[in-house]
């Protein structure tokens, strides 16, 4: 069983949440932030990607799903904030490929060669 009393947590985490949300229900994202927060100082902080809504749906992929890995799950960006803020975190930033582009003039991306994570933020907070 989690302790939820955070105060009993002495030193700050950081976590890193790469690559797992779009498998997951929007249920479990919120569930796993929360288990997050409960076993984390304050302070700590926590960096996951997620995918944006395209078109205001979820985005698929066949090649993901032949291998037996759905995407079950896409946010608009309030409401991943609105996910963590629910379960104790707060925002620091959430950016996009479009984000780094805008940044970064030189880089150069071929879209059709990054499938869905052209679609991936990264979302950054704090508990």
């Amino acid at each position: 069983m989690i302790d939820s009393d955070r105060s009993s947590w002495r030193k700050t985490t950081f976590w890193l949440w790469e690559g797992v949300t779009m498998y997951l229900r929007p249920d479990e994202v919120s569930g796993n932030l929360g288990a997050f927060a409960a076993l984390s100082a304050p302070g700590s902080r926590i960096a996951l990607t997620y995918l944006r809504r395209k078109n205001g749906r979820i985005p698929r992929s066949l090649f993901l799903a032949l291998l037996g890995e759905p995407v079950r799950s896409a946010f608009e960006p309030a409401e991943m904030t609105a996910v963590a803020k629910s379960r104790s975190w707060r925002l620091i930033s959430d950016t996009s490929l479009e984000d780094w582009l805008k940044q970064t003039p030189d880089l150069k991306v071929m879209r059709r060669r990054i499938g869905l994570q052209r679609l991936e933020s990264i979302w950054v907070g704090q508990a």
